[in-house]
Formats: structure tokens, C-alpha cells, sequence
């Protein structure tokens, strides 16, 4: 079973060298593994489209990094923690993986994080939201990227509430992490002097939201937040189906991809607002590079497949200044050096691994104003770092208390 597991999950290009040769090549390649979801749920989220941001991570080094080769291998975790773990202990063991990358999911997330904390390794991950990873389970070679559930909770609402909306209903997935989405977000809204007008609890695998959208309406709610992950596409199509933005009810994805407002097209999403880390259209040099990737994948990217680009890319430079591979020298240096790149503008990493950076709060365009295709949405305001993450916490053993 498990070298079956192995034949499906591990998709790599290997070098056609004896023992003695890779041996002795091992000592010259920096290998990086992106751990991502090819398959399910989140393989739009992040999949091949991770793997080919990590190429591209790569390629602007030439493939060489401190006269090492990078080699990019990937595979798909499936979503179960045990087969991640597996995989990762086979990268680590037997192909002497240095970095792993992405890591959706956050079981997936801290299987890894486990097996790296034993053998000294890097993790760069961008598709795992939990703020545990910079919390209790914080290790010195260990890096969250693209966002977490405060972030987007806590951003959402404080810019939401200052566009003058502050009555909130909330359609919350049934398990922990919708339940800590609404916390959050219930908590950032108090403080404002917002109001939770009403919120229910749904399954998972929710098809009919009809009866919830209902409820938002009678509620007198002006902003329907989605913590519901896997439903976002479905209670928006619903919500639009039932009039929710022409009786002005705002809908507030607490988590929305690009890959998701373009199945659903601008006719449904239109004047629903998110944040989000990363959108291709901001600059034009995220215009340039997510148009490069757009030749690759087909899509633009969203902002967790940036965030593996970013973070692959910060690992690669540190090793480069560092002129070494060692994980720790390499770590130190990653938080040392600012994070500039088509991801971020004077983005910094913590002490606890997380790399902060200032969000964006993004309005869905009206069909008539969307003049090429995927360009959806229009930066409404930027969100200041430090108003919209966490605070470092002493649950982090980095952390000085």
C-alpha cells in the first residue's frame, strides 16, 4: 500500500546517475519540495499551479543558487496528514529534500512541521491558514506566508465596518476552521461597535443555502459574511439568485480566490468585498509576471500560488546572501532580509515565522467595467500590516516573553 501511495503521490524528475554520482551531486543541489493538493478541494487553490510558481521562483536564479542546482520537485499530499507525512519523511530521509513548500490544509501543515523540527529542515508554507503555525507550533526554520485566519477575519471587518456597514450575519462552516473565522471576525466587529445580527452553522458539504440567505435577509444584516471555505462559490450564486446585492446586502467572502470570482463571473460578484495578500492586477509588475504564469497555467494566479513564488524566491535570495545551505544560517538571514517582490512591498518576517506584509481590501467590478478578462476586482484600500495580524504571542518559544 504505501510504496502505491508512493507511485501516485510523488511526482518528481530524477537525475540518471549511479549511487556514487548522486551522492556526491546531492552535495551541489538545493531541493526544494512543493507539498500541495493536486487532486481535490484545494488544488485550484494551489496544485500545479503552485509547482510552476516555484519553477518560476527558480528560473530567476538560472536554476543555480550559491553555485548549487535548484531542483523543484512536487506531489500530492491528498489531503490526508499521513500521506503527507509520509512523503515528507521519504523527501528528508532518501532524496534529501532541504525546503519544503506550500503545505495547504493544516493537518497536512504540521505533519510536515513535525518531521522538519526533527531533522532541521525548511518549511515555507502559503496554503495553511491556521495561526497555530506561528503560535505553539512556531519552529526557527518554519515560515507562514500568504495569510491566516486572523488576518483575514480581523482585515475584512475593520475595512468593511469603515465602508459603513457594520450589522454582520455570518454563514459559518461547521468545524474549526469557520468556528475560529467567526470568532475572529465577531471579535474585530465588537470592538468597532458593530453588530452580529445573526449567524448559523452548516455542514461542510452544504449544497442548498437557500434557507441561511433567507435568514440573513430577515436579520436586517447590510453584510452577509461566508466563512464557509469549499461553499464560498455556491452561497454566492445562491445569495445573488435570492437579490442579496440589489436589497443591499454586502457579501463578504472571508476568503475568496481569484480562481473562484472567475467561475463565477462578474454578474454574481459584483459589489462583494474581500481581502486578500496578493491580486494580479495591482502593479504592473504583477501584471507582467502573473500574465507569465497565466501562459503556464492557464489562470492567474491566486494568492497562495504568489505566495509559494514569494517565499521560494525569499529562501532562494537568502541562501545566495548567506553563501551557505545551512538551515539556520539560512533562516536567520530570511528574517533579516525584507520581502520585495511582485507579493510584497517591504514585506518582514517575525521572529515567530510569520511574514507580514499590508493587505489589500478588494470591490468586485460590475460586469460593464470588467474590460479584460480576470480582471475582476479593484483595490479599494490598502490594510496597514500592523492592523491586521496577530500579535506575536508567547505560545512561540522564538518569541522573547
Amino acid at each position: 500500500m504505501l510504496r502505491k501511495v508512493l507511485g501516485r503521490a510523488l511526482m518528481a524528475s530524477a537525475f540518471a546517475l549511479g549511487p556514487v554520482a548522486m551522492a556526491a551531486a546531492q552535495d551541489k543541489t538545493v531541493k526544494i519540495g512543493v507539498l500541495t493538493d493536486m487532486s481535490g478541494f484545494f488544488s485550484t487553490f494551489g496544485g500545479r499551479g503552485s509547482v510552476e510558481a516555484a519553477k518560476m521562483a527558480a528560473e530567476e536564479f538560472n536554476g543555480v543558487v550559491a553555485g548549487r542546482k535548484i531542483e523543484i520537485l512536487f506531489a500530492d499530499h491528498q489531503n490526508k496528514p499521513d500521506i503527507a507525512s509520509t512523503i515528507t519523511r521519504q523527501w528528508f530521509d532518501l532524496d534529501k529534500v532541504d525546503a519544503v513548500a506550500d503545505l495547504p490544509g493544516t493537518a497536512t501543515a504540521l505533519a510536515a512541521l513535525n518531521l522538519a523540527r526533527a531533522q532541521n529542515k525548511m518549511v515555507l508554507i502559503s496554503g495553511s491558514a491556521s495561526s497555530e503555525l506561528t503560535g505553539k507550533s512556531c519552529l526557527a526554520s518554519s515560515f507562514q506566508w500568504t495569510f491566516d485566519t486572523y488576518s483575514q477575519a480581523h482585515g475584512a471587518v475593520s475595512a468593511v465596518v469603515k465602508q459603513g456597514l457594520k450589522k454582520w450575519f455570518f454563514i459559518t462552516a461547521d468545524y474549526i476552521f469557520g468556528h475560529d473565522q467567526e470568532r475572529m471576525a465577531t471579535e474585530e466587529l465588537t470592538r468597532l461597535g458593530g453588530e452580529v445580527v445573526g449567524s448559523v452553522r452548516v455542514p461542510l458539504d452544504a449544497t442548498d443555502y437557500g434557507s441561511f440567505i433567507l435568514k440573513a435577509q430577515a436579520s436586517g444584516a447590510n453584510v452577509l459574511a461566508l466563512a464557509t471555505s469549499s461553499g464560498t462559490i455556491t452561497a454566492m450564486r445562491q445569495g445573488a439568485e435570492f437579490g442579496l446585492p440589489a436589497s443591499g446586502v454586502r457579501i463578504v467572502p472571508m476568503n475568496f480566490l481569484i480562481t473562484q470570482a472567475h467561475a463565477l463571473g462578474p454578474e454574481i460578484t459584483a459589489g462583494s468585498f474581500s481581502v486578500t495578500a496578493f491580486y494580479w492586477g495591482k502593479s504592473p509588475e504583477s501584471r507582467e509576471w502573473s500574465k507569465r504564469f497565466f501562459q503556464r497555467v492557464g489562470a492567474m494566479p491566486t494568492d497562495i500560488q504568489a505566495g509559494v513564488y514569494s517565499s521560494v524566491r525569499h529562501y532562494l535570495k537568502a541562501i545566495e546572501a548567506a553563501g551557505t545551505t545551512d538551515t539556520l544560517a539560512v533562516a536567520a538571514k530570511m528574517r533579516e532580509m525584507p520581502v520585495n517582490d511582485i507579493f510584497a512591498t517591504d514585506g518582514r518576517i517575525r521572529s515567530d515565522g510569520r511574514m507580514v506584509q499590508d493587505l489589500l481590501l478588494l470591490e468586485a467590478k460590475p460586469a460593464k467595467d470588467v474590460k479584460e478578462p480576470w480582471d475582476y476586482f479593484v483595490v479599494k484600500a490598502k490594510l496597514p500590516s500592523a492592523d491586521v495580524f496577530m500579535p506575536e504571542r508567547t505560545e512561540c518559544p522564538l518569541v522573547k516573553k
